[in-house]
This record gives C-alpha cells, sequence and structure tokens, in this order.
C-alpha cells in the first residue's frame, strides 16, 4: 500500500489521481464508512471484503475506472451498504439478482455499461427480504426480460433498463404500481414490441422523464399525466401511429418532447400549443401534413424546432412578421418540407440570436430534469452540412445553422439573411430561388457551410464573397449563373464540383477560361470555344515549332496564325 497513502477522516475516504489495483486492505480499514474512488484510472481486479457481515461500509462508489474481472459477491454480503455504484468499468461475469435483493438497506444501485450478464434467478417469486432501492442503473447488461422482482418494489424513482435486449411488451404494472413514485423511466435501446393493453394516456404523477426511443413499439403514443414540474419524453425511432388528439393540456410543462421517426400522420394536433414551456420539438422523419401550429412559431421558449422529413404543404403564418418571437432559435431544421416562401423574407427578420456575434467558446446544448439525481440530456440534431448529411450529438450554442434544404421555397434569396452575423451553415439547396445571390452574404464572416446548389439562381456570383475567409465549403452547382468566378482566399481552394451545371460561369477552377479580364459573359457557343481552346494552343505550338527558324520569323509565323483563327472565330460567330 505504499502508493496508497491516504487518511480516513471521518469515516470517509475521498481522493483523487489514484491508479493501480484496488489493495484488499483497504476495504478493512477500521470505521471505514464511504469509498469514493470514481473517475480515476483503477485497474485490475477486485478482491474478496473480508468480514462484509461486521463491515461499516455504507456507500462505495467506483465509476469510470478500468476495474475488470467478475464482481466479487462479498459486495452483495455488506449488509449496511446503502451505495453501491459500479458503473462504466470493464467487469466481467454473471451477477444473480437474487443476491442483490438480499440488500436490505441498499438505496442506489449501478451495475450500467460493464460487460457483465444479470441473471434473474428468481422470476416471478417473491424475495423474503426487498431492498428499499428508490436508484436502479442497469443499463447495458445483457438483460433479455425485465426482471419479474422489481413488480415488488415499492419505493423505486429511477429505473434505467436501456441498451439491453428486451423483447415483449412493457408491462402495466410499471404504470400502475409506480404510478405514485416514479420520476425517471429509460426503456430505449431495446426489442420492445407493444405495450400491455395499450393505453394513450398513462397517470404518472411525479414523471420527469421517459425515454421509449429505439424500440419496435407500434400503436398510440403513450402522454403521461403528470403534475411535475419539468418533463421530457423521448419516443422517437419506433413504430407509433397515433397520438391522442388532445395530449397537449396533459403536458403544459413539458419542455422536451421528441416524436421523430415514426409512423405519425394528419395535421399537428393545435393542443400542443398548450405545451407553452416546450424548448425542444422534433417531429421529423413523420407525415405530418397541413400547416405547422402558429404557436410553434411565435413561442418564445422553443430554442430548438426539428420539422424535416414530412409532408407539410401549408404556409407560414400570415402574421409570422409581425409577431413571430424566434429571438432565441438557434436552430432552424425544417428541411423536406413543402411550404410557401412568401414571407421568407420577413421571417428571418425575427432570429435574433443569430444576429450577434458569438464571443465565447459556448456551451453544449443541454437540459437537465429535477429528479434528486441529476437526468441530463442533449439534442441530437441532423443536417445538411458541408455536402453530407451529418448528426450532431453534442451541439455548442454557438454552432447556429439554417437548412432549408429539400423544399420549394421560390422567390429571391432574402437579404435579411446577411443580418445573421453569427451563422456558421446555410443549406437552402435543391428549392426554386430566382434571382441574384445577395452579395449581403459578405457579413456572414463565421459561415463555414454554404449550399445554394441545385436552385434557379442567375446573375454574377458576388466577389464580395471572396472575403469570407471562415468559408471551408461551397456549392453553387447547378445554377444559371454567368461571369468570372470571384478568385482569392478561399475561393481558390474550391474545385470544380462547386460551380458545375453553370454552362455561363468561367474562370478557374473550371477548365473553360473568360475571353479577357473584363469579361462577364463567356461565348455561349459551345463549338466556338471548343475552337478556340485548340487554335490557342495550336498558336503557342506553332511558335515552338518555327522556333528552328529564328525567332523573327517564328515569331511572326505565329502571330499570323493567331490573326488567321481569330478572323475565322469572328466569321463563325456571325453566319
Amino acid at each position: 500500500m505504499e502508493s496508497w497513502k491516504f487518511e480516513v477522516g471521518g469515516g470517509e475516504l475521498n481522493t483523487a489521481l489514484h491508479a493501480g489495483k484496488i489493495p484488499q486492505s483497504l476495504f478493512a480499514l477500521p470505521r471505514l464508512e464511504n469509498v469514493y474512488l470514481q473517475e480515476n484510472q483503477l485497474s485490475g481486479s477486485l478482491e474478496d471484503i473480508p468480514s462484509p457481515l461486521t463491515s461499516s461500509l455504507l456507500c462505495i462508489d467506483l465509476a469510470n475506472n478500468q476495474l475488470s474481472g467478475p464482481i466479487p459477491k462479498s459486495l452483495f454480503h455488506l449488509t449496511n451498504l446503502n451505495y453501491l455504484i459500479l458503473e462504466s468499468n470493464k467487469f466481467t461475469g454473471t451477477v444473480e439478482l437474487s443476491s442483490v435483493w438480499k440488500q436490505k438497506n441498499l438505496f442506489i444501485l449501478s451495475l450500467s455499461n460493464n460487460l457483465i450478464s444479470l441473471i434473474d434467478d428468481e422470476g416471478e417469486t417473491v424475495p423474503p427480504y426487498l431492498p428499499n432501492i428508490k436508484y436502479l442503473y442497469l443499463s447495458s447488461c445483457n438483460l433479455t426480460k425485465i426482471p419479474g422482482t422489481l413488480k415488488y418494489l415499492d419505493a423505486v424513482s429511477l429505473l434505467d433498463l436501456s441498451s439491453n435486449q428486451i423483447t415483449g411488451a412493457i408491462p402495466n404494472w410499471i404504470w400502475e404500481n409506480w404510478k405514485g413514485h416514479l420520476n425517471s423511466l429509460n426503456l430505449s435501446c431495446n426489442m420492445f414490441t407493444t405495450l400491455e393493453q395499450s393505453p394513450s394516456l398513462v397517470n404518472m404523477t411525479y414523471l420527469t422523464y421517459l425515454d421509449l426511443s429505439f424500440n419496435r413499439l407500434q400503436g398510440s403514443i403513450p402522454i403521461p399525466v403528470t403534475t411535475s414540474r419539468e418533463v421530457a419524453l423521448d419516443y422517437s425511432n419506433n413504430y407509433f401511429s397515433s397520438i391522442v388528439p388532445n395530449f397537449g393540456i396533459y403536458l403544459k410543462n413539458a419542455t422536451y418532447i421528441n416524436f421523430s421517426k415514426n409512423k405519425l400522420s394528419g395535421h399537428i394536433p393545435f393542443s400542443i400549443c398548450n405545451a407553452s414551456k416546450l424548448t425542444i420539438v422534433d417531429i421529423s422523419g413523420n407525415s405530418f401534413r397541413g400547416s405547422v401550429p402558429q404557436c410553434l412559431m411565435e413561442s418564445v421558449s422553443l430554442i430548438v424546432l426539428k420539422l424535416r422529413d414530412n409532408q407539410f404543404n401549408g404556409v407560414l403564418p400570415e402574421n409570422s412578421r409581425e409577431r413571430c418571437n424566434l429571438n432565441s432559435r438557434e436552430r432552424c431544421n425544417l428541411q423536406s418540407i413543402d411550404v410557401n416562401g412568401n414571407q421568407i423574407e420577413e421571417w428571418f427578420e425575427h432570429f435574433q440570436s443569430m444576429m450577434e456575434n458569438d464571443n465565447d467558446e459556448g456551451q453544449i446544448l443541454e437540459h437537465t430534469t429535477n429528479t434528486k439525481i441529476a437526468l441530463l440530456y442533449q439534442d441530437i440534431t441532423v443536417v445538411n452540412y458541408k455536402g453530407g448529411t451529418l448528426m450532431f450529438t453534442k451541439i455548442l450554442t454557438t454552432f447556429k445553422v439554417i437548412d432549408l434544404s429539400d423544399n420549394s421555397f421560390g422567390g429571391p434569396i432574402p437579404k435579411s439573411l446577411g443580418k445573421l452575423v453569427s451563422l456558421c451553415g446555410l443549406n437552402l439547396s435543391h428549392n426554386a430561388f430566382t434571382g441574384h445571390i445577395p452579395s449581403q452574404l459578405n457579413s456572414l464572416t463565421q459561415l463555414e457551410s454554404l449550399d445554394l446548389s441545385w436552385n434557379k439562381l442567375s446573375g454574377e456570383i458576388p466577389p464580395e464573397l471572396a472575403s469570407l475567409t471562415s468559408l471551408a465549403w461551397l456549392n453553387l452547382s447547378y445554377n444559371n449563373l454567368t461571369g468570372r468566378i470571384p478568385q482569392g482566399n478561399q475561393f481558390g481552394s474550391f474545385s470544380n464540383s462547386s460551380f458545375e451545371g453553370n454552362v455561363n460561369l468561367c474562370g478557374r477552377p473550371l477548365s473553360k477560361q473568360c475571353d479577357s479580364p473584363d469579361s462577364t459573359s463567356p461565348s455561349a457557343s459551345a463549338p466556338s470555344d471548343t475552337n478556340s481552346f485548340w487554335q490557342d494552343r495550336l498558336g503557342v505550338i506553332v511558335l515552338f515549332i518555327f522556333s528552328g527558324l529564328g525567332f523573327t520569323v517564328g515569331f511572326i509565323l505565329a502571330v499570323w496564325f493567331q490573326s488567321f483563327c481569330h478572323i475565322e472565330r469572328w466569321i463563325h460567330k456571325h453566319r
């Protein structure tokens, strides 16, 4: 224990920067009650705890280390233990849940994110002794069913069974037995297919967090009837096909709702307007149609709104330019919506948070529920950015993107976009925008990605865009742009693909050169351009061929040949 120099004060060991194997004698220290060695560099296996029945240990927290091997059975014989937190290590082997239930004083148990397999060896049998467990974390424990003994635990406030292989139906006893005390339920990333009795409403008085995402659930979305002051709900990546129309009246305190990637259709229920505290709404990847409820556009609290991949065909709210309160909007992801773009100019005028330069490093967009042991959930968003579809799992508040791609927006690109000076990405591709590219975009000094491809834009590329020194990715392809491509700064790094599909563009990086430094409209005749290309090069070849006759003779012949070619080109053009 030479490298383990510590003092036990008040029965507590709380130290950091330890590495290596935990000595067996540590747990035998007299009067030791609490061991807090989480987030160190501990490795190796744990030895059996001597005399566990007489140990005074109350709390063991070894989370986020590199401990391996089987979990010693003696840990489950510590009769006075209240907290056992072993999550995020490399423990292996099996753990029999019957040994866990014998710890009648256990209050918090976390075995999540190891390499163990839990064995529910008691099935539906009621154990003679049951612990008073309130927080139970069994994520990634290779469970194939919900342990039967759980239904008899009458104090559970938080249950995490995520990332297992549990199949079948979510049992109805969860809502019935725990309706008066369950605060957080995470069943995500399993293989559940249905909810027993298919409830559309579940009475959960104190529920603040419900995560059923990434399962195979069908039927109606279960909406909790709760009185909690803050509610976060995630039903994404399932096969839900319906939702009770008046669901919003039960979610007046909801801050986060995610219905994305389900089979929902029809109009968005206007009862969503009752959920006035929402900060994040994601209903992307469904088959919603009609108009977007005006309340979502007017919300003061909404930060992220995701509507992509639906079948909306309404218009933006008529008075959005007067009452829309998009002051705090940081990500506006409306991809794959068919809406009328007549009011888009005024719409951008209300993106106040994008009109201010961000001088700080930003914070990760995240939210904490009001459980005693805080639950953190982070926004995950998918945007078309820098030429690809990217998923961002941790988003800084300074990362501000507008993705309106794959819509039917028409008319000119709004000049008001130039006011959104903190914008990092702008994607207006695959729309029907017309007119010129506004030179005001040169004010977007933090812009890293600009995609205006597949529109009907015309005119020259504003030379002012060359001043965007942060621009790392540009796509102006397949429009009707003309004239010389601006040069300098970032424009020197873009390839042909950034400009292809614009037959009247010329200059680097395209092989098509402009006729003169002042050219703004190269010849539109394709054969003439081809002939000119070869005639210019033949003149150079002639100069070298005749150089053997002497510089003067060779130079005169080359000039004569070039003059002849220019006359031929003029005749061809004026036929």
